[in-house]
Parts: C-alpha cells; sequence; structure tokens
C-alpha cells in the first residue's frame, strides 16, 4: 500500500485518472442498482417520451451518417432539414458521440445489431455521462477536502443520488455535465489570474455550447452565469479589487499569450460557424408560428419584454417537501428529490466549516431559488429576473426557470456537501464536542 501511495504522490495526474475512474464505476454500480430495469435489464424504452427519444434517435442518426458514408442535412424520411436536431436536440453531444463510436466498433461482432444497440445504449450512453460529471466534480471538489475518501465519497454521491433527472430521461444532462467543470477553470481564473485558466474557461464553455447551441446559451448558460456574478460578488467583498500590476513580463509574454488566444478563438470558430450557418440557411423552413417563437419581436435591449413572454417555473411552496420526496419524483416540472442525506450535510457545510468560498455557492442556491419566482416586476421576489433581464443576453430563449433553477440545483450544492463531509469527518480532537453540539442542534 505505500508503494502505491507513494507511486500516486510522484504522479498526480495518474491518481486523478485512477480516481475518475473508480468513482464513475462505482457511481454506474450504485445507479444500476436505483434503477435496474435501465441500468441492468434493458427493459427502458427511449421512445416513450420526447426528451428520452432525442439522444437515442441522435445516437441512431450518427451511426447512420457514419454508415452511409457521408455527414447527413436532410432527414430521408419526411424531407425536412435536420438544423433543429443540431440546434436544438443535442446530436453532436459527448456522450452521442461516444455511444456511436462503441456502437461501430463492437457491432460486427453481434449477430443481432438492434437488439445490441438497444442494449449497448442502455450502457454506454449513462456511463459515458456518469464519467464526464465525475471528472468534473473530481476537480471541483478536490479544491474543498483535502481527503481523498470524502472526494471520493462526493464525486459518487454527485454521479448517483444526486443526478435522477439523467436516468429519468432528461436529454440536457449531456451539457449540464459540463457545469462543474467550467465552474473549477471559472474558480482557478479568479484565484490565480492566469490567461491559461480563462482560456481554458471560454474552450470548455464553447465545447458544451457546441453540443447543444440553444440550450446551452439559454439554461446552461444562465446557470453558469449567475453562479458567475456570485463568483465576482464574493471576491470583490472577501478580497476587494486589485489592478495587476503591469511590468516589462507582460510584454515579454504577450507573443505567447496572443498566440494562445488566436488558437482558442480558432477552434471556438470551428465549433461554432456550422451552427450559424445551419441557423441562416434553414431558420425560414421553421417559422411556424412565428408569433410564439422565442425570436419572435426580439429586442435584447427591451428589458420589460423578458417579464412579458410565457414561462413556466418550479412551485416554490413545495420546495422541501419535493426535496425528500422520494415516491413521487416529478422532474419534469417540480424540483427534484435530493434526499435528507444532501440537506444534511449542506447545512454542516454552511454552518460548520470555516471556508468561506461556501458563500459563492449558498448565494448561487438562492438566486437560483428566487429564479422560480413569478416574474412580476416590482416583486421584491424578483431579484433574479432583475439580473438575468439585465446582464444575460440570451434570455430571450428561456422559457422555463425550472431547468436551470431545479435541475442544475443538486451541482450547486455538491460543494457544500463536499465541505460538510469534510467538517465532520475531518474533526480534530480539540473541536469534537463542539461540533457535535452543533450538529445536534441542526436536528
Amino acid at each position: 500500500m505505500k508503494r502505491i501511495s507513494s507511486f500516486f504522490k510522484k504522479n498526480p495526474v495518474l491518481y486523478a485518472i485512477f480516481h475518475i475512474l473508480i468513482s464513475s464505476i462505482i457511481a454506474f454500480l450504485i445507479s444500476s442498482l436505483l434503477y435496474p430495469d435501465l441500468l441492468i435489464n434493458h427493459k427502458y424504452s427511449f421512445i416513450r417520451f420526447s426528451d428520452s427519444e432525442i439522444d437515442f434517435y441522435g445516437v441512431f442518426t450518427i451511426v447512420s451518417n457514419f454508415l452511409h458514408g457521408k455527414i447527413q442535412l436532410w432527414d430521408n424520411y419526411d424531407l425536412m432539414p435536420l438544423a433543429y436536431f443540431y440546434l436544438n436536440g443535442g446530436l453532436t453531444s459527448f456522450s452521442n458521440l461516444t455511444t456511436a463510436l462503441t456502437y461501430l466498433i463492437f457491432s460486427p461482432l453481434f449477430p443481432k445489431p438492434a437488439e445490441f444497440f438497444h442494449s449497448m445504449y442502455s450502457v454506454v450512453y449513462f456511463y459515458s455521462l456518469i464519467l464526464l460529471r465525475t471528472s468534473g466534480f473530481y476537480l471541483l471538489l478536490k479544491r474543498f477536502t483535502r481527503s481523498n475518501i470524502i472526494l471520493l465519497f462526493s464525486t459518487v454521491f454527485a454521479s448517483s443520488f444526486l443526478s435522477p433527472q439523467t436516468y429519468l430521461g432528461l436529454n440536457n444532462s449531456n451539457i449540464f455535465c459540463f457545469y462543474p467543470l467550467v465552474i473549477h477553470f471559472i474558480l482557478c481564473t479568479f484565484e490565480t489570474r492566469k490567461l491559461n485558466n480563462l482560456l481554458l474557461t471560454i474552450l470548455t464553455m464553447v465545447v458544451a455550447v457546441g453540443s447543444y447551441p440553444f440550450m446551452g446559451l439559454g439554461y446552461f448558460y444562465l446557470g453558469v452565469h449567475l453562479t458567475v456574478i456570485s463568483i465576482i460578488i464574493y471576491f470583490i467583498l472577501s478580497k476587494g479589487i486589485h489592478l495587476p500590476k503591469i511590468s516589462f513580463d507582460y510584454f515579454i509574454l504577450f507573443k505567447k499569450a496572443l498566440l494562445k488566444l488566436m488558437f482558442v478563438i480558432l477552434i471556438s470558430v470551428l465549433i461554432m460557424l456550422p451552427f450559424v450557418i445551419l441557423l441562416k440557411e434553414n431558420y425560414k423552413d421553421y417559422d411556424f408560428a412565428h408569433e410564439k417563437s422565442r425570436f419572435a419581436n426580439l429586442n435584447i435591449l427591451d428589458i420589460s419584454s423578458y417579464f412579458k413572454r410565457d414561462y413556466q417555473i418550479a412551485y416554490q411552496p413545495q420546495f422541501f417537501y419535493r426535496m425528500i420526496n422520494y415516491k413521487d419524483n416529478r422532474w419534469e416540472t417540480e424540483w427534484l428529490f435530493l434526499g435528507i442525506t444532501a440537506l444534511f450535510f449542506s447545512l454542516c457545510g454552511l454552518t460548520l466549516n470555516k471556508d468561506k468560498r461556501k458563500y459563492i455557492f449558498l448565494l448561487t442556491a438562492i438566486l437560483f431559488f428566487l429564479l422560480n419566482s413569478p416574474r412580476e416586476m416590482f416583486s421584491i421576489f424578483s431579484l433574479t429576473h432583475w439580473i438575468v433581464a439585465l446582464t444575460d443576453p440570451f434570455n430571450f430563449i428561456l422559457r422555463t426557470s425550472h431547468m436551470t433553477g431545479a435541475l442544475m440545483l443538486p451541482f450547486v450544492l455538491l460543494p457544500l456537501i463536499t465541505l460538510g463531509m469534510d467538517s465532520i469527518f475531518q474533526i480534530n480532537t480539540g473541536d469534537l464536542k463542539i461540533k457535535l453540539k452543533k450538529i445536534y442542534l441542526l436536528q
């Protein structure tokens, strides 16, 4: 054991890969016990409703593209352009590409390719989401605990118990899985003020949005946007505003920085330009019922228009009831079931841990909650709506506050949960009695 420990200490990258693989496998095994018909028996039908069938058809479309030797921009059956699928359906998402590649490699080994497609999709699609989610949470949560055991438990907890929407059919899970990774790089940017971290933030964000352009610029960007606002407020209040000192080194490094920036811009253009062309060339083919479209009477400078659009929200008075009600998890329209354990550790993180960064995620959680308030211009509960109306240039895409405020909330709580675990299990003998008293008062 000592040799293994010393080996990983000398090779932190290898340990990170090992940790991510182990935690993702454990999370998949736990999820298999929670959803046996989906991940073990493969009895789940992916065409029973729109969300689950979108990615199922997406993988099939990618496989069809490859087998026909070309990228299809038109549906051969109804002769409609696939632009909407590319722009709003996440056709080229990480899990879709991974699942399609797996099928193309292994399908020749099976005599019944259709049955193999269904069984393979039931495993590879969801494991790829777990792997992506675990990778992001490993990097993000590592900054909140020094214990590898707590880190392992947190990443497994995040990808199994705290992701019911993924296993119940939400197709946007692909892009939501990028949230911890993006927030990790954003925190690195604020803490180190290094260009590399900023460029990694931009590149990760572009890759995420490139997999789901409309959903990415709408619901995913909104979640990141509100988190960034919380981060900015935290750094201003705790560290003040300090302008960087300009030295001769800045000019020496300018050329290298410029090359890096140009590279990121080039990659971003290559990812996003095809979607811009698809939207420009095909939008007219989808212009049915334009008066109800997201683009109807579009004017991003008209703040009042945000408050006039139709929208859906999760019912706020049922917030805590839905979070502990495991028998009736109405994730499509209401708050997610998270469980008493998640709430308990979140409260422990807020009350017991002295890491002030917990206020970043507390403020973000409050903003997410207020996002599901009615859109009333002169209500004291419309703080988040005013922030969105004034600062989010893509707010015209939003049709529901539930998508961001409820379905991304578990990812916001994970740092608090990790801090809570760290406070309870990383106990010094000196303050043991004090912590036990605080925990007792919470019950």
